[in-house]
């Protein structure tokens, strides 16, 4: 069974992906800060990733900070 948050999850840091790697790609004054951004994108994505799965192997809720589970 896959959890709604990671589909979530992988869907936001998919979209916020393309959309910076195609402006990277097209504007060439902003191409160095939008990497950037998607580096940081998904180094945040990877990191939450890493931490729901501790959390799982814990036995906790899969919940993220402002986030409940319905």
């Amino acid at each position: 069974m896959v959890s709604r948050l990671a589909v979530n999850l992988a869907l936001g840091w998919l979209s916020a992906y393309l959309l910076l790697e195609t402006g990277a790609r097209t504007a060439e004054f902003f191409a160095l800060p939008l990497l950037l951004t998607s580096s940081l994108v998904t180094s945040g994505y990877f990191l939450t990733c890493i931490w729901l799965m501790i959390r799982v192997s814990q036995g906790r809720s899969l919940s993220l900070w402002r986030w409940r589970p319905r």
